[in-house]
């Protein structure tokens, strides 16, 4: 043959090597199949599955990975499906594949964990064909469960045009929380009281779980777009929405614009009109009402004999050193245990300064001995504790939350009382010095009312107990008196409550105050004592001002 001819002039036969590929493939399956010049195994379910390694490192991945650490004999795969498997080596090898529709799972994981590239497009091609309402569910699941981006950016295209299907079919259930949200980011062809409703139902299925991916999503609606009779109901009665104060602000404010009223400076939460008071004998506790001035036992199971709390709308947290408890308060007359929430970071001591915003909840300074002191940052939603900022070792300090401030008042350093005021900005990170107070005191109460500060008992000396009382005008950063209790006291509780201000608990002398509540009438200036029916056996460790039920 004369190698410098011209290409044109020579006869070229071309051979279709398809027959040829698929002759290969029925020879080397039939070869498998008995076992035959195989070198490796595939161990999955108790169950060998002989293979060469030839063919399933051309084809996989995964093998490819294996085989190439050097005389690999077999390997287990755990768990995976045995029958999805078996219909990958199936496919390694040349053979049709077809899965019913209880397979679809098992055979796309199988394929993506061995890295069979086109044996996984080809899934995720035919299930893109096959999404229809009746199949929404499982394909879904499966983007979500293999991290198929492109199919799962289908599931969703997908629901948002058959959103109102699906929801009536409850098929949105199952959906995980990133895919909600991806969903309700989108323009989902719904109402929004549908989409809502949705929300609700889809969240009820684990609300532990999905509460957070709740308030994400309530937050994207347009309430004003909802029924205000459906909006009022859920304000009453839903307590995703009663009970955190963000989503009750979002309700009112979208009931207040609806019916034309200015909501600039709509109340954070229902006023207080109640104490719940806890008793360290027994380790139960009553509930007072400002209203009707009626006391009754308050069924709980109580976490310890010391501790402080505070109050958000529906429940009350106790901390005791770095512990943290939960008390559902939202049923009257029913019986509540306290649920051990996360821990504190840091050690404030046995009864915690602690103040809420009505959203987070502060653990301020306060340490044991050898102990560092920080301001930690409590989120109830998340459960989770930060620190914000690290402090001296003050302790016995009276606390407050106003205007996105932490007031820190008095308190005691090395065991000596000081007259130190400061505040920290939350948001800024920064502190303040204000106008000391006259005397250095400690252990005493604080409360808010307005834009002041009023500051009851304590000890103005090491040892005894004071009845004097100041007030703060935060404005004009300035104090004056007031008219002094009836009785003096130390480590007591102090509220602002229906505009007066109530003290109870702490000691009178050495004495427990056990039955003793003094209300201050902010407009004359006076004190009143306010019988109660606790007898010897009471002894207030603690008090925290809540919201009682209308009927109290």
């Amino acid at each position: 043959m004369d190698l410098e001819a011209p290409v044109e002039d020579l006869d070229v036969m071309a051979i279709d090597k398809s027959c040829h590929s698929s002759s290969l493939y029925h020879r080397l399956n039939a070869l498998r199949k008995k076992g035959s010049s195989c070198n490796f195994d595939i161990i999955v379910g108790g169950d060998k599955i002989p293979v060469h390694k030839f063919v399933i490192s051309a084809k996989s991945k995964y093998f490819r990975a294996i085989l190439m650490r050097g005389s690999v004999r077999q390997v287990e795969l755990k768990n995976t499906d045995k029958d999805s498997v078996i219909m990958c080596v199936a496919y390694m090898y040349g053979e049709p594949v077809s899965a019913c529709k209880s397979k679809w799972a098992g055979l796309a994981h199988a394929a993506d964990m061995l890295g069979i590239d086109m044996l996984l497009k080809s899934i995720v091609s035919y299930l893109e064909r096959k999404l229809t309402d009746e199949t929404f569910s499982v394909i879904s699941s499966l983007a979500s469960t293999n991290s198929l981006h492109g199919l799962r950016r289908k599931c969703v295209e997908f629901a948002t045009s058959h959103f109102i299907y699906l929801s009536d079919m409850e098929e949105l259930h199952h959906l995980d929380a990133e895919f909600l949200e991806e969903l309700f980011s989108t323009e989902l062809r719904a109402s929004e009281c549908s989409k809502l409703m949705s929300l609700l139902d889809w969240t009820d299925h684990n609300t532990k779980q999905r509460h957070e991916t709740f308030n994400s999503c309530f937050r994207k609606l347009d309430l004003s777009k909802v029924a205000m009779s459906f909006r009022r109901f859920l304000l009453d009665n839903e307590p995703l929405i009663k009970d955190s104060l963000p989503n009750l602000r979002l309700m009112t404010v979208s009931l207040l614009n609806s019916a034309g009223i200015q909501s600039e400076n709509v109340i954070e939460s229902p006023e207080k009109n109640g104490i719940l008071l806890y008793n360290g004998k027994s380790i139960g506790a009553y509930q007072f009402s400002c209203v009707s001035r009626e006391t009754q036992p308050f069924r709980v199971a109580l976490p310890t004999r010391e501790f402080s709390a505070v109050y958000l709308p529906g429940y009350i947290y106790c901390f005791a050193q770095q512990a943290v408890f939960q008390i559902s308060i939202a049923t009257p007359g029913k019986f509540s245990n306290a649920v051990e929430k996360c821990k504190m970071q840091y050690d404030h001591g046995v009864q915690p300064t602690v103040v809420s915003d009505g959203r987070y909840i502060y653990a301020v300074l306060g340490s044991r001995c050898g102990h560092e002191s920080c301001i930690e940052q409590y989120n109830p939603i998340a459960d989770m504790w930060r620190c914000l900022t690290r402090g001296g070792g003050l302790s016995c300090h009276a606390c407050v939350f106003l205007d996105g401030k932490i007031f820190c008042v008095g308190g005691a350093i090395n065991g000596r009382p000081v007259a130190f005021v400061h505040s920290y900005r939350v948001d800024g990170n920064s502190w303040t010095e204000h106008q000391s107070l006259p005397v250095p005191r400690r252990s005493c109460a604080a409360a808010v009312l307005g834009q002041s500060i009023y500051v009851i008992g304590g000890r103005e000396n090491v040892d005894e107990p004071t009845n004097t009382n100041l007030v703060f005008d935060t404005r004009t950063d300035a104090w004056s008196g007031i008219a002094p209790m009836l009785n003096n006291r130390r480590g007591c509780g102090a509220f602002s409550i229906l505009g007066d201000i109530y003290v109870c608990g702490g000691c009178v002398g050495d004495v427990p105050a056990f039955s003793l509540i003094e209300r201050y009438n902010v407009s004359s200036n006076m004190w009143e004592e306010i019988e109660t029916p606790f007898s010897s056996d009471f002894d207030v460790i603690c008090s925290t001002a809540v919201v009682l039920p209308c009927s109290h």
